[in-house]
């Protein structure tokens, strides 16, 4: 399965990729996606703009980091089992 498709729909838009992943439904992933849509898209205001890639100076309003690294380790719990069942048995 190639991940060109997705990639395309999707692009660099966290938000949209946000919504997909709670249209799909897929629990517990989207579970947890929706618990954290709200920070998901406050970030994706500066994922789009670039500006975690290059220096921008100003007021900013990010979500807490304590938050993102407990969001990013509830999301690889949940991922991980289906990344590995979608892998061919070696």
């Amino acid at each position: 399965m190639s991940l060109e498709a997705p990639r395309k729909n999707v692009g660099h838009d966290l938000d949209g990729a946000a919504r997909r992943v709670i249209k799909l439904g897929q629990d517990p992933v989207s579970a947890v996606v929706q618990e954290r849509v709200d920070e998901i898209g406050l970030l994706n205001v500066y994922h789009q703009a670039k500006e975690f890639e290059h220096r921008v100076t100003g007021a900013r309003t990010y979500p807490h980091p304590d938050m993102l690294l407990q969001f990013l380790e509830e999301l690889l719990e949940n991922v991980e089992p289906l990344a590995y069942s979608v892998l061919p048995d070696r």
